[in-house]
């Protein structure tokens, strides 16, 4: 009967935990890390990167950041502006260690 009590109390505390980090995600803007995140993006490209449309969290145990409309601009010597235009990018990353402060990418979709 004591074992009951420990597992009940143990999944208890896993779902609030769970159910902590999904609020926490739920609630964080976006938008306010696209600047942010453009720069990263520009910096690991070496070329001017933004992002159009949305940005967006999809939840799961392997959550994903998604952002639509997302432009990689074209070399300074070539004949378009843009070199790539993405209708989609999705980065999916593991939460476990995100939350040690280590960023694990599962995959990484392109559309």
């Amino acid at each position: 009967m004591r074992i009951g009590y420990i597992v009940a109390a143990v999944a208890a505390f896993v779902v609030l935990v769970l159910g902590g980090i999904a609020v926490f995600l739920a609630s964080v803007d976006l938008e306010r890390y696209r600047a942010l995140a453009e720069e990263a993006l520009t910096a690991a490209a070496g070329r001017s990167v933004t992002i159009g449309g949305d940005i967006g969290i999809a939840f799961s145990l392997r959550p994903a950041i998604m952002a639509r409309d997302v432009h990689l601009a074209n070399t300074h010597w070539g004949q378009a502006p843009k070199l790539v235009r993405i209708g989609e990018a999705t980065v999916q990353f593991r939460l476990l260690p995100l939350m040690r402060g280590d960023l694990v990418i599962d995959s990484i979709a392109i559309e």
